[in-house]
């Protein structure tokens, strides 16, 4: 999700994986013609859902000579029905892409596509499509089959279900179509020749499928000369919520954080409670220095109390921690390292703890004297994803990193980074495992026979020990026995470098990797080695409206990551641009860490970009995005203030160890998809006598036990699921997230139309897709409250007249919300959170009404009486 090199033989295994090892679901209901749409997406890819789950779509693909991936820019237009017009290109590779798009049927898409190239090159990979299939998507109650393709590159059929059969045909044939990651349809295929190719391809569903209409027809027209430009200012808060930070002023004053059960406290037992972001590669060692301050207080204002240092030894990244070019990385940057002692410096002095990670994309030059294997280790691009578990070699450097990167001392703090109560938590490797990623590096064939041939002693001497069939434990990519056997080469490795981190007096808590990626549950048995749960994630758009019996939402693989007895992290979590509703994530994502008790939500990035004014929109960097950092605030009001109450029940999954290391996931399992929103669920790790080094989780007090990972815990014929405490409800059939707590009240998604109504509060929104949201800023109740942010987001877009990064749409809508208080004044905040308006709402009747906008170009307003002050 982030940027990185992942080997490719990692990608097949994932695909091995996810073809043969899949637990099967319960039978589904019967599927029907009419359980089937289509969709044309914004860049012209086009999406097939089933009882509206997606299980069907393509994407486009391009690479150059020896896999270097081409960048390929598209973007469809719509003419309505669908029918429309399609433009791109791979400028790698000189083509040009153009296609017209007809829907002679309900059922039927054609694709009329021209690719026009400029040069030729020989031994380019080539372009074209990949269709990827959900083949184990619960909606099919089990395991579809196979996709048959059709002779001469003429396409494939597919029949995922009884009696319903779908199928695409290209004419004529394409150079090239295969089964890989999906069906691979490339129309240019190991060259690229000059001329002009063109090609019709027939998407045909089964009778009674339908087209739905594209969430881009769904919302108002862009009318972008009344959108609002550089509503939020990259280096100013609209909000200032110092305050929170306010106890923590230089941060670990409280003493060191540590992990009490499965909570995080600081070194007094007070609570931890962190509301994060990252801070990762050119963020790091391009943002100018007196800017670095500045940034730090302006998180500080956005309510953040945690920043993870990521990207630090990247090869990618130059300079990094190792400085320009380096010719060795066993030495330290002086010049690097002053630029980290400053950020950390900056953010300490706001009462910001940091997250330090020990290994993410370093690679070995020859000036480090390269350990063994050194030259399989090449082929993986350099990278030591995997390697670490098996090469003593690598595990060294990783140890000697570690040492000096931990026991260097910051002169503006005069403490080791190992001493510093501010660090807060480390993560030996980041996204690194085993379990489910990276073992297929040293299969059979793998063209690796050094490791290889470490991965097969370890497996005949673990199939000695265990007494297990040594061929179970040598099937890579299998359930079972070469589970168990990962966990525990994990487990060895976890155990010596958190050793080495004890012995050098760290004190906080250590992460060893993380669950991600689509991970099973068997993962989950070594991280537990670590003081805390680290989980990755990313939603995508219209994640509001994912129905959970079927498909498994960001939201699920977080909650599966949740051990019993551990703190759970988030490290990474984002729903990203260009996701068009990305503004919904932020307090979604918070109101379900305060209701699950996650402890630690870190967006992925703040920023990734050197902080200065940005040129424009960026996936990786949300600091100057309205519709992800101008949620920001409101949501670490809610999280940190605990403004949703946390869940009253608990789900406790306590899965057999053949469940446990069978292949059981967020994406398979219905208990742990249908229960993360509506209870607090947790994870059970359990005793398996092959594993004596393995902890079985405790049963947290009260909870309900569910031994069946295939339970749907939804009432039947519900399209929505509520929280237990009655504060959250996601509407999944309208694509609505509402809060109604009483310190804070909400309503994110399709919220156009019809009134919604809390408790306290009337939301009358024209905007058709938004967030708006009340949080109480003095800690009382909404409804007798004196000083209330008022949040309201929609769209942000880039500028085409470049006069900012972002144009954002305007909310306009009417709340009405019930309160004793007549003094309330609404004033309307600016970018930089000066008072840009001020207007006297209307009283009557116990209520304030409020009409927004109020003022042109603000996304933020407080409703305030004279002299109020936040809380405590």
């Amino acid at each position: 999700m982030k940027p990185r090199s992942s080997p490719a033989a990692a990608v097949v295994l994932c695909l091995l994986w996810s073809l043969s090892c899949t637990t099967a679901a319960p039978a589904a209901n019967a599927i029907e013609g009419k359980d089937w749409t289509w969709r044309i997406q914004a860049d012209g890819t086009v999406r097939v859902s089933c009882k509206g789950t997606p299980v069907l779509e393509s994407g486009h693909i391009a690479w150059g000579k020896a896999w270097a991936w081409a960048g390929v820019s598209a973007e469809y237009h719509a003419e309505g029905e669908g029918n429309g017009t399609f433009k791109g290109g791979v400028s790698d590779l000189g083509t040009e892409m153009t296609g017209q798009y007809r829907s002679p049927r309900p059922n039927v898409l054609t694709m009329d596509l021209r690719m026009a190239s400029a040069r030729s090159i020989a031994e380019a990979i080539g372009a074209g499509q990949n269709w990827t299939l959900r083949l184990d998507s619960p909606v099919f109650g089990g395991r579809a089959a196979m996709p048959e393709l059709a002779a001469g590159g003429q396409g494939w059929t597919w029949r995922p279900a009884p009696g319903m059969e779908i199928r695409l045909t290209v004419e004529p044939g394409a150079a090239k179509v295969y089964y890989e990651n999906g069906v691979r349809i490339f129309f240019l295929a190991d060259r690229v020749d000059r001329g002009e190719k063109r090609f019709r391809l027939t998407l045909t569903l089964p009778e009674g499928a339908t087209r739905e209409s594209s969430p881009e027809e769904r919302y108002d027209p862009e009318a972008k000369a009344r959108w609002f430009a550089g509503a939020l200012d990259w280096n100013a808060s609209p909000v200032d919520l110092r305050f929170l930070n306010a106890g923590d002023r230089p941060a670990g004053g409280r003493g060191p954080v540590r992990a009490s059960g499965d909570a995080l406290v600081f070194g007094d037992g007070s609570p931890a409670r962190f509301w994060g972001g990252n801070l990762a590669a050119y963020a790091l060692f391009a943002t100018p220095r007196a800017t670095v301050p500045a940034q730090a207080r302006r998180m500080a204002q956005m309510g953040f109390n945690l920043m993870r240092i990521h990207h630090h030894d990247s090869s990618w990244v130059s300079p990094n921690v190792f400085g320009r070019k380096p010719t060795t990385t066993r030495r330290l940057d002086p010049a690097a390292m002053e630029r980290l002692d400053w950020w950390i410096k900056s953010l300490k002095d706001e009462g910001i703890y940091v997250w330090l990670d020990l290994r993410v994309g370093r690679q070995i030059p020859p000036g480090d004297g390269p350990p063994n294997g050194a030259d399989e280790i090449a082929r993986s691009e350099g990278s030591l994803i995997g390697y670490d578990y098996l090469n003593d070699g690598v595990r060294a450097l990783m140890r000697e990193f570690q040492d000096a990167y931990l026991s260097h001392v910051n002169p503006h703090t005069g403490l080791a980074y190992k001493d510093d109560p501010g660090v807060a938590a480390v993560l030996v490797t980041n996204e690194d495992d085993l379990t489910t990623h990276f073992a297929g590096l040293f299969g059979p064939g793998s063209g690796r026979p050094f490791h290889e041939g470490l991965l097969t002693r370890e497996a005949r001497s673990f199939a000695a020990r265990t007494g297990l069939p040594e061929a179970q434990t040598l099937a890579v990519g299998s359930p079972g026995a070469d589970k168990m056997l990962l966990a525990d080469l994990e487990h060895r490795f976890n155990e010596e470098m958190i050793a080495d981190l004890r012995r050098l007096g760290f004190r906080s808590p250590v992460a060893t990797t993380n669950t991600w990626g689509d991970a099973g549950l068997a993962n989950l048995a070594a991280l537990a080695d670590g003081d805390v749960i680290d989980v990755h994630a990313y939603g995508e758009a219209e994640w509001l409206g994912s129905n959970p019996r079927t498909d498994a939402s960001f939201a699920a693989w977080i909650g599966a990551g949740q051990v019993s007895g551990k703190p759970t992290t988030i490290s990474e979590w984002n729903v990203p641009f260009p996701a068009v509703d990305r503004f919904a994530a932020p307090l979604y994502v918070a109101a379900l860490s305060a209701f699950q008790g996650w402890d630690a939500p870190m967006i992925y990035n703040y920023s990734q970009d050197p902080l200065q004014t940005p040129s424009g929109p960026s996936t990786w960097s949300s600091f100057s995005d309205p519709a992800l950092a101008g949620v920001m605030p409101a949501a670490a009001l809610l999280f940190r203030r605990g403004q949703v109450a946390p869940a009253r029940g608990t789900i406790h999954l306590a899965l057999s160890p053949e469940h446990f290391f069978g292949g059981v996931s967020a994406k398979s399992s219905a208990a742990i998809r249908t229960a993360v929103e509506q209870s607090r669920l947790t994870i059970g790790v359990p005793e398996t006598p092959h594993l004596p080094w393995l902890k079985p989780s405790p049963v947290p007090e009260g909870a309900t036990v569910i031994q069946d990972p295939d339970r749907d815990l939804i009432p039947e014929g519900r399209m929505s699921v509520r929280s237990d405490t009655g504060e959250l409800t996601r509407d999944w059939q309208r694509g609505v997230h509402v809060i109604d707590a009483p310190k804070c009240q909400a309503a994110s998604g399709w919220i156009g139309g019809d009134p919604i109504v809390t408790t306290d509060a009337r939301f009358e929104v024209l905007t058709k897709k938004a967030v708006v949201a009340l949080n109480s800023v003095d800690d009382q109740p909404l409804s007798q409250s004196k000083f209330i942010l008022i949040t309201t987001v929609a769209r942000a877009v880039a500028d085409p007249e470049k006069r900012s990064a972002y144009i954002s749409e305007p909310v306009v809508a009417t709340i009405t919300l019930k309160t004793a208080a007549t003094d309330l004044e609404l004033l309307a905040l600016a970018s930089d959170g000066r008072i840009a308006g001020r207007l006297q709402p209307k009283h009557a009747d116990g209520a304030v009404r409020i009409e927004l906008p109020a003022a042109r170009g603000s996304h933020w307003y407080v409703l305030r009486a004279p002299g109020a002050k936040p809380g405590p």
